[in-house]
C-alpha cells in the first residue's frame, strides 16, 4: 500500500503520456483513416469518426482487444484494405505504446513499490534491533537476580542456616560482580 501511495505521483505522469500518445496516435488515424470511404464501407466508421472514439478503439486494440461490432479483427480488416503502410504504421505504434509505454508505467510501478518495501524493512529491523536490545537487558536482569539469589544460597548454606531466603530486592543489591560461571 505504501508502494502505491509513494508511486501515485509517477503512475498518473506515466498515465498522462500514454493518454498523450494515444491522442496523437487517434489524432493521424481520425484525419486519415475516419475520412476515408475504405473505412465506411467496412463499417469501421464509427470506430475512427472522432477523435475520442478513435483514442477508444486504439486503447482496445493496444491492450488486445481490437475487434469490431461484429467481432471481426480490425486490424486484419485495415491491413486488407490500406495494405503496407498500415501495417508499418500499427507495428510501430503498438510496439511504442505496448511494449514501451505500458512497460515502462509497470517498471516504474515495481521501482517505486520495491522502494517503499525497502523502506520498511529498514524500519523493521531497526525496530528488530531495538526489542533485541530490550530482551538482553532484562536478560541480563535476571540473570543478576538468579546471581544474587544464588549468593544468599551459598552464605546461608555456609552458615548453616537454612532459614527461608529472603529476595526483598530492596535489601540486595544485584551487580554484574554477581555473575559467576558457577552458576
Amino acid at each position: 500500500m505504501k508502494g502505491l501511495v509513494a508511486g501515485f505521483r509517477t503512475l498518473c505522469l506515466s498515465f498522462v503520456l500514454l493518454v498523450a500518445v494515444l491522442y496523437v496516435i487517434s489524432g493521424f488515424a481520425t484525419m486519415t483513416i475516419g475520412s476515408d470511404l475504405r473505412t465506411t464501407d467496412m463499417g469501421l466508421m464509427p470506430h475512427f469518426d472522432t477523435v475520442p472514439q478513435s483514442m477508444f478503439t486504439a486503447f482496445l486494440c493496444f491492450a488486445g482487444e481490437c475487434i469490431d461490432r461484429s467481432g471481426r479483427p480490425i486490424p486484419t480488416l485495415m491491413a486488407e484494405a490500406y495494405g503496407l503502410p498500415f501495417v508499418m504504421g500499427y507495428v510501430v505504434s503498438y510496439m511504442l505504446v505496448s511494449m514501451g509505454i505500458f512497460n515502462v508505467i509497470l517498471a516504474v510501478y515495481v521501482d517505486i513499490t520495491m522502494k517503499a518495501a525497502k523502506e520498511t524493512e529498514a524500519v523493521t529491523a531497526e525496530q528488530h534491533a531495538r526489542e533485541s536490545i530490550r530482551i538482553a537487558r532484562t536478560t541480563r536482569e535476571l540473570l543478576k537476580k538468579f546471581a544474587a539469589a544464588y549468593r544468599l544460597y551459598q552464605d546461608s548454606e555456609a552458615s548453616n542456616k537454612m532459614s527461608q531466603l529472603d529476595f526483598n530486592t530492596s535489601s540486595i543489591q544485584f551487580t554484574d560482580n554477581d555473575i559467576h560461571a558457577q552458576i
